[in-house]
């Protein structure tokens, strides 16, 4: 699998490279041999093949697009964790990823805050509920407003919206109310994949 990897991380701009998991088995193989011990060991963790290999797609080509703009090694990139225990290069870009069903988002930058979120749209039995559990209010009646055919598309909108937000912030999801976004807007924060 040949990947459209950048050669450098120009300042001001986000680089998102959107994997999917069909597919990609030579690459994670290739990939695999880039993570830390301790990184393969958590990947050994998990449960079923697809979370594994989602895991380790995210963390190696990570490591592959942070050394191509480092100039090193992939396995030579350092991580260590924020102040909320968000992970981040030791002197290097800012990168973000996400996983959802078959997709891996990568998000990468030259330095700033960076959060990516990408979720797999399957069909919520109680949409509302979740929705008046998880969103601020503001949101909620925003959501509700809308004709019913309507909603699940704007669910998944603001639940991305916010999640990229937090990772940015390196918050976690319990501060969803923290934030406040709109799921009425047309121009989407990242393209589809």
């Amino acid at each position: 699998m040949q990947l459209p990897l950048p050669r450098h991380l120009a300042p001001g701009a986000i680089y998102l490279l959107p994997l999917r998991l069909s597919g990609a088995q030579p690459l994670i193989r290739q990939v695999s041999g880039y993570l830390s011990a301790e990184e393969m060991a958590r990947a050994e963790r998990f449960i079923h093949r697809e979370d594994r290999d989602r895991h380790i797609l995210g963390r190696g080509v990570t490591r592959l697009v942070i050394a191509r703009a480092m100039g090193c090694a992939p396995g030579e990139v350092c991580f260590d964790l924020g102040p909320q225990g968000k992970p981040r290069v030791c002197g290097g870009p800012s990168f973000n990823i996400s996983h959802s069903g078959d997709v891996v988002a990568l998000a990468f930058a030259a330095s700033g805050r960076l959060g990516v979120d990408v979720e797999y749209r399957k069909r919520l039995r109680d949409l509302l509920s979740l929705a008046r559990a998880t969103f601020r209010s503001d949101e909620y009646a925003e959501l509700v407003a809308l004709p019913e055919e309507a909603r699940h598309e704007a669910f998944f909108r603001i639940w991305t919206r916010k999640e990229a937000m937090l990772k940015a912030l390196g918050c976690g999801l319990s501060e969803l109310d923290a934030i406040a976004v709109s799921g009425l807007d047309e121009e989407e924060a990242l393209r589809e994949i």
